[in-house]
């Protein structure tokens, strides 16, 4: 029982160094990015900005990812569809590791994520069918 108490203190004790490490890089590079802007002339911007536009903005951008998401769900075979709340948050996952990675890693991350434990159906079979010489041109 004393290994147990020991493991969870060090996973937590990890978990908020991870976060305060998450915090400080962020900190860092948020100053990075907006180190040479002008503060005067950021916020006659913002002033000038139309934010009606964001309604409709924001109605486009919700309908494209949710298009999306039916996209990347009909790549499953008819008897393995995964539930499009999953697909969704799969593919959350991969947005924000694209934000994050190099090189479009979100595209591998959204199917890690898919394939997880949390999953409904086992990792073997609710991979998305794939395209290779070998599936086609076998003889």
């Amino acid at each position: 029982m004393g290994d147990r108490t020991e493991s969870r203190r060090f996973w937590t004790e990890t978990r908020t160094l991870l976060v305060a490490a998450g915090i400080l890089v962020s900190a860092v590079f948020m100053y990075v990015a907006v180190r040479g802007a002008h503060l005067e002339q950021t916020l006659d911007a913002l002033r000038a900005t139309n934010y009606a536009m964001l309604v409709p903005a924001l109605g486009l951008l919700a309908a494209a990812f949710f298009i999306r998401a039916v996209r990347w769900r009909s790549l499953f075979t008819p008897d393995r569809k995964p539930p499009l709340p999953d697909v969704v948050a799969a593919q959350f996952v991969g947005y924000l590791a694209n934000a994050i990675l190099p090189v479009r890693a979100g595209e591998a991350a959204a199917i890690v994520a898919r394939l997880s434990p949390r999953a409904r159906q086992p990792s073997s079979s609710s991979a998305p069918r794939t395209f290779s010489p070998s599936s086609c041109c076998s003889s």
